[in-house]
């Protein structure tokens, strides 16, 4: 058998459901964007690299809609700016304020035109 680890209490599945930033909380949202927009984001969209610096950015086109990815895997924070007519879609670690995003350490933002 393995040990059990000794703060089992605090760091559970049941405590991660809760938090909404937790990781299966993350991977549940990303699994629901992608099943909502499979097709959008298909291999026939177009792909545009925006900044390959951090944060990553870059841009998913089809003839319906376009997508704009944000990703920060480091642990620094950034403010970024967004173009208008865009809305989050699905997001972790980020706050959208006034046009601008800080995206905090290890974020991702996908929006939607």
């Amino acid at each position: 058998y393995l040990p059990v680890n000794e703060n089992y209490t605090a760091v559970n599945c049941e405590n991660a459901e809760k938090n909404e930033n937790s990781l299966i909380n993350t991977l549940k949202s990303l699994v629901a964007f992608k099943r909502k927009y499979l097709e959008d984001l298909s291999q026939n969209s177009e792909f545009e690299l925006i900044s390959e610096d951090y944060p990553l950015v870059f841009k998913r086109t089809n003839k319906r809609e376009t997508f704009i990815c944000l990703v920060n895997p480091s642990e620094r924070e950034f403010v970024v700016d967004i173009p208008k007519n865009y809305k989050a879609v699905v997001s972790n670690n980020v706050v959208i304020d006034n046009k601008k995003v800080k995206m905090g350490a290890v974020s991702f933002l996908w929006m939607i035109e």
